[in-house]
């Protein structure tokens, strides 16, 4: 065969298998999304009953309804998100579906919620469904609804607690105080029933200072940090002296770099350890997102490089920080989440705080920087200065258009986005000198 045939064979073998590789996982319509109002108003309220999941399957329509799904107050509506996966030599086929609360600016208390809506395109009746808390293989049939409780047993197993969910037989880590080396394990048995160990929540090693590793198996696919688009606590807040977070290598959802706890695509950085020594950390550039909690409270870190690539960042992000003395935010960044009373940077004092991307209006409030010294002086781009200046009690000063920071002395008052500099950053009072200066963030010849 000549080596011109070769390369034709090749190249449509590729073709062929890039185009098997695309249809293997398909979008899903969705449809009639309802969100009730508020049920509870109250802060911090408690599920009183059983967070319950109703699917009805009418032809290639799903009808899939949420009873009970708490989240803040603050919550506008529910961004809802489906797809279909083909399933391996024969298996069913997995569907998605994501259900996030869009929570702006948060208010004072949690809420249960009532969410509906209809998925199109669905023509099985059996398949591995992932639905808020439910993650396992349901089987329907047409017009006849099925009913998912969220039954839940506490119990201790060798020393660990842990929720047994029995719609699910699976196991999820509850609150623990935690010494020294801790290895999950993979599954525990309870009654002669054995129960994969598929998740932590949100307060599972909260406040155990004194564990200082922690290797997760590879059962694990789901850590109760997230709440929806944002996200309240961290499996790992509080453990002062946490060196590393391991995870076994077939986890499929979940990875560690250098002891950094990020999910399996190293897109989203979930913890840095606070107990990890090291003075600089640079972040891989796959990184998109960075979760609440991510580099709270960590002491030994002086210098951070953020990803290029990182468009969020949540609260408490950045709690606690007083040795760093400059923290730079790239421009790809425009969500920085915050509460009332919750901010990125809550407890925290940077000499710079270096904004240099244009943040989404309506992540622009009052709790932007709640808890941040007022002494760390804030640099953004010069169209943004008056808006941060509504709502940051410290200084704000433009960026030269050179991506530096301007001020190079010390100002009483902060800079407007009208002042004159020259081409050194320095504020110019007299301007009847012809010359180069910058106004507006642009260069002006006079």
């Amino acid at each position: 065969m000549r080596k011109r045939d070769l390369f034709i064979m090749m190249l449509l073998s590729l073709l062929t298998w890039q185009s098997t590789v695309k249809a293997q996982t398909r979008s899903l319509t969705v449809s009639d999304i309802y969100k009730s109002p508020c049920l509870t108003n109250t802060r911090s309220a408690e599920i009183k009953s059983v967070p319950t999941i109703i699917l009805k399957k009418e032809g290639d329509s799903l009808r899939i309804e949420l009873y009970r799904i708490v989240a803040n107050c603050g919550t506008r509506y529910f961004k809802i998100a489906a797809d279909m996966s083909e399933g391996k030599e024969g298996s069913p086929n997995s569907l998605s579906v994501s259900v996030k609360p869009f929570t702006p600016m948060e208010a004072d208390c949690t809420c249960d919620f009532n969410v509906s809506y209809t998925l199109h395109g669905i023509e099985d009746n059996r398949f591995y469904l992932t639905c808020w808390w439910y993650d396992n293989l349901v089987e329907l049939k047409d017009g006849e609804p099925l009913v998912l409780e969220r039954i839940v047993e506490k119990v201790t197993i060798d020393g660990l607690k842990y929720y047994l969910i029995k719609t699910m037989q699976q196991a999820i880590l509850e609150s623990n105080k935690c010494e020294g080396e801790l290895r999950i394990p993979a599954e525990v048995e309870y009654n002669g029933t054995v129960y994969p160990v598929t998740g932590l929540f949100r307060y599972a090693f909260c406040h155990s200072e004194n564990m200082t590793k922690v290797f997760i198996p590879k059962t694990v696919k789901n850590l109760e940090y997230s709440s929806g688009e944002t996200i309240h606590f961290n499996p790992f807040n509080k453990c002062a002296n946490l060196e590393s977070i391991e995870v076994d290598e077939e986890n499929p959802y979940l990875c560690s770099v250098d002891g950094v706890l990020m999910n399996k695509e190293k897109t989203v950085i979930v913890k840095y350890p606070e107990g990890a020594k090291q003075s600089s950390y640079i972040m891989p550039q796959s990184v998109t997102q960075i979760q609440d909690c991510a580099f709270a409270d960590n002491v030994y870190l002086k210098s951070l490089s953020i990803s290029p690539n990182v468009y969020r960042i949540g609260i408490y992000a950045f709690y606690g920080y007083k040795n760093m003395t400059t923290l730079d935010i790239p421009e790809s960044v425009h969500i920085i989440n915050s509460g009332e009373y919750s901010s990125a940077f809550c407890e925290s004092k940077f000499d710079s705080l270096i904004i240099r991307g244009i943040i989404d209006p309506e992540y622009m409030t009052a709790g932007l920087f709640y808890g941040l010294d007022t002494q760390t002086k804030i640099y953004v781009q010069p169209s943004e200065v008056e808006k941060f200046q509504k709502i940051y009690k410290g200084k704000v000063y433009p960026l030269l258009p050179s991506g530096e920071p301007t001020g190079i002395r010390e100002h009483d008052k902060p800079s407007p986005a009208t002042e004159t500099f020259d081409l050194l950053g320095r504020s110019m009072k007299d301007k009847s000198h012809k010359g180069v200066y910058i106004q507006k963030g642009k260069k002006v010849v006079k």
